[in-house]
């Protein structure tokens, strides 16, 4: 009876492997984006109840370990998702056995872009702006406005188009592996021009709860601008502003 009980509960998981793991093998990145909200989430309330929420989030600002490890958990946290698509179209043009290595080339690649986002972010902010000055209310509310302008830029229009293109992938190989690598750059550059702007914005708010709501608020416009057809960048930039009032107001 007990092998039976045992071949029932393998029965049940082969199965679920089956009907959800096989047919989606770009679940695992979903699930390090999951993961990646949980340990922003836990640090958002841990910073809360040590009483000094947004500037011990901004000790980000000081050390590059730091910054690289909070910048990169908004990557995936944020970006993940937003990537899906082209997640998908890497696995569905790879061999069937070596689809998961192919998203991991293509993540690769695409993060490769914006950990140069972060260590330059980094530069810029400590060479630049003082511990104040990224603290201070009028900086986050100078960054949302640029980026609310910077989303009805035509050339921003562009890049979004390009975030919907796709590149062949050689079969096996060595190529295949390049192929793999060099759509997720080529994606984690046109994703970095058209979500870069307000993912700084974000990143100076700091990772207490401010950080997450603008975070959840940016995600949320990342969705809608992907997943609803033809919306109005307008509206987009106006929910931008929207947003950057609730954040500044419930930081200081």
């Amino acid at each position: 009876m007990q092998g039976l009980a045992m071949d029932g509960r393998f029965g049940v998981a082969a199965a679920i492997r089956r009907r959800l793991a096989w047919p989606h093998p770009e679940w695992w990145a979903l699930a390090l984006s999951a993961a990646a909200w949980l340990v922003i989430v836990a640090t958002a309330l841990f910073t809360a109840a040590s009483g000094d929420s947004h500037h011990a989030s901004l000790s980000h600002s000081i050390n590059l370990t730091t910054s690289l490890k909070n910048w990169l958990l908004m990557t995936v946290a944020m970006m993940f998702p937003l990537s899906i698509g082209a997640i998908q179209a890497t696995a569905h043009r790879s061999l069937w056995r070596r689809r998961h290595r192919a998203i991991a080339g293509w993540l690769v690649g695409y993060l490769a872009v914006w950990l140069l986002v972060g260590v330059t972010l980094w530069l810029i902010s400590t060479l630049l702006l003082t511990r104040s000055m990224l603290a201070s209310r009028s900086v986050v509310a100078i960054a949302f406005l640029l980026a609310a302008s910077w989303q009805v830029a035509p050339t921003r229009a562009r890049a979004l188009a390009r975030c919907h293109h796709t590149q062949p992938i050689a079969p096996a190989g060595w190529r295949a592996d390049y192929d793999c690598v060099r759509y997720g750059w080529t994606m984690g550059v046109w994703c970095s021009m058209t979500c870069g702007a307000l993912m700084v914005a974000c990143w100076l708010v700091g990772h207490g709860p401010p950080g997450v709501i603008a975070m959840a608020f940016a995600t949320l416009i990342g969705f809608t601008e992907r997943y609803v057809a033809r919306p109005d960048p307008r509206w987009l930039a106006a929910s931008i502003v929207v947003m950057a009032m609730i954040v500044v107001s419930v930081s200081w």
